[in-house]
Formats: C-alpha cells, sequence, structure tokens
C-alpha cells in the first residue's frame, strides 16, 4: 500500500480570485495561476514515494457560474503542468 498526501486545489496549488472584495475560487481557465513554489513542492512528494491526490469542493458548478466543461480545462491544466496522480 502506498502512502498519499491530499492538497486542497484553491489557495493550496492555485491563486484564488478577488471578487466582490471576497477571495473566490477561479471560475475561468484564464484565471487559473499557479502559486509560486508549487511545481517543485509536487514534485519532492512524488520524490518521497507519495500519491499527490488533489481535493476540490466547486460549488460555483452547482450554482451555474463555472461550466463542468472550464473546470475541466482547469484540471487539464493542472494535471499537465503538474506531476499529481489524480483530481
Amino acid at each position: 500500500m502506498r502512502r498519499a498526501v491530499f492538497l486542497d486545489r484553491d489557495g493550496v496549488l492555485n491563486r484564488l480570485v478577488a471578487r466582490n472584495g471576497q477571495s473566490v475560487s477561479p471560475r475561468r481557465l484564464a484565471e487559473f495561476a499557479l502559486l509560486p513554489g508549487v511545481r517543485p513542492a509536487v514534485a519532492a512528494l512524488r520524490r518521497a514515494s507519495l500519491l499527490v491526490i488533489v481535493v476540490t469542493n466547486q460549488p460555483d458548478v452547482a450554482r451555474g457560474a463555472l461550466t463542468p466543461a472550464e473546470l475541466e480545462r482547469m484540471h487539464d491544466r493542472l494535471l499537465k503542468t503538474v506531476p499529481i496522480d489524480a483530481i
């Protein structure tokens, strides 16, 4: 059995977005930006033989403010740029 680390997405791996005076999750791919140091930090976890799994709650999908397709584009970018195992 492999050990794993679970990382929240918003505010841990990617920047939050200022909207109406609050820090919130990005709603568009253009707003989705990784925080500095994420790639090397996650790579270090992988070198330690840990599975890296990203968890995220996206209530904007249920509210209709974020489409499932746009969320998938953000996750595709994350999977292609950071050595994580699953979202």
